[in-house]
């Protein structure tokens, strides 16, 4: 086991994508919440910082910039620890040029040299991908398995407030509002927009649920000819807005994404398709309100990153163009009638502000 100073300095790196950084901060609550003493930092991108600016366990955060600035403010917080969840040749050499006593990554073929230590990930005993960035505590006796898991992401009052309206004037007397989400930049997680349409018509005819198609710029003018104005979301020219109305919307459906984790982080329940990739992997464990549907084949899960990897068809991977509406929605309508609906009807607070995603768990009978 690893000795750590009086007041150890953690440093965590991340970059880019907004869900994994979201995923990471049961990583920082575990260090604060076991080392009141030390300090965290966490390093990343521009646009996931905003994830993290509010975060109350948090002491430092540090925007990347440019590579020489970035390694000024990682050696101006002196840490003792970094933690290298990115394991790139920019990460490698901020660690290595950190000054840290312990710097540590998850192991990579042929990447190992490049840190103090690596922790291998068991993916027999932990499945849940917050356990695998948690591994790395284990190192300095820390017991993973009694860490919280709950995604941290705290949004501001005026938000909420602006969210809770929006969503109100959405729902239109309408029994359910749902978040779906139509579209992801991972080319293993672009379902047809034809079957997001399927199963949006199903919603409003089967459960009368207004429908709330989340959309970015670059994509609303194609969104709007397939599901029409009228399904669009409210703009969120924020992550804290879209938080906000993730967090007050009934659920949301879509593929395994950020905006998937962002409303787990809200405690808003979700219904997850998945393709390539397995779900328990990004479900979190045991949770009654997070639930998912795969096409049920032999070559699942493969984890192919892009079509041309697919060993089936190149073309038109079967995990996602087998995958149809009908696959679908027997298990969405039993999440709604097993979940969704039994919050609505026993009304304790499903858009509360405060609460946890325990608590909601707890409600599920």
């Amino acid at each position: 086991m690893l000795t750590l100073p009086e007041n150890p300095r953690f440093l965590i790196i991340r970059y880019r994508k907004i869900g994994d950084v979201l995923l990471d901060t049961p990583l920082i609550k575990a260090i604060k919440r076991s080392l009141p003493c030390s300090k965290v930092a966490f390093l990343t991108d521009l646009i996931p910082s905003e994830v993290l600016r509010l975060n109350p366990y948090l002491d430092k955060l540090i925007v990347r910039d440019g590579f020489c600035s970035t390694l000024r403010e990682v050696r101006r917080f002196k840490p003792n620890v970094v933690i290298d969840l990115m394991r790139n040749l920019p990460s490698i050499l901020l660690s290595a040029l950190s000054g840290a006593t312990y710097r540590i990554g998850i192991y990579k073929p042929n990447r190992q040299f490049f840190y103090t230590h690596t922790v291998k990930v068991d993916f027999q005993r932990y499945r849940y991908t917050v356990y695998h960035r948690l591994q790395p505590l284990t190192l300095f006796g820390f017991d993973i398995t009694s860490a919280e898991l709950t995604l941290d992401f705290p949004v501001p009052q005026s938000e909420l407030e602006w969210a809770s309206d929006a969503v109100r004037r959405f729902r239109n007397g309408h029994k359910f509002v749902a978040a779906m989400q139509v579209f992801t930049e991972a080319p293993m997680r672009q379902w047809p927009l034809p079957n997001f349409l399927k199963l949006a018509e199903w919603l409003e005819r089967a459960w009368d649920c207004a429908v709330m198609v989340l959309w970015i710029p670059k994509i609303k003018s194609s969104l709007k000819k397939v599901f029409g104005v009228n399904r669009l979301s409210p703009p969120t020219t924020n992550l804290y807005k879209l938080a906000a109305l993730l967090r007050h919307v009934d659920f949301f459906v879509g593929p395994d994404s950020g905006p998937k984790h962002i409303a787990i982080s809200q405690s808003t329940p979700t219904f997850a398709l998945f393709f390539s990739e397995d779900p328990r992997c990004w479900t979190p464990p045991d949770s009654p309100i997070h639930r998912f549907v795969a096409k049920n084949l032999p070559c699942q899960f493969c984890w192919a990153k892009k079509p041309k990897q697919c060993t089936v068809n190149q073309n038109s991977p079967p995990c996602i163009y087998e995958f149809k509406p009908d696959d679908v929605i027997p298990k969405l309508d039993e999440f709604i009638r097993e979940v969704v609906n039994p919050l609505r009807i026993k009304g304790q607070g499903l858009h509360s502000s405060t609460s946890s995603s325990h608590q909601r768990d707890k409600r599920i009978p």
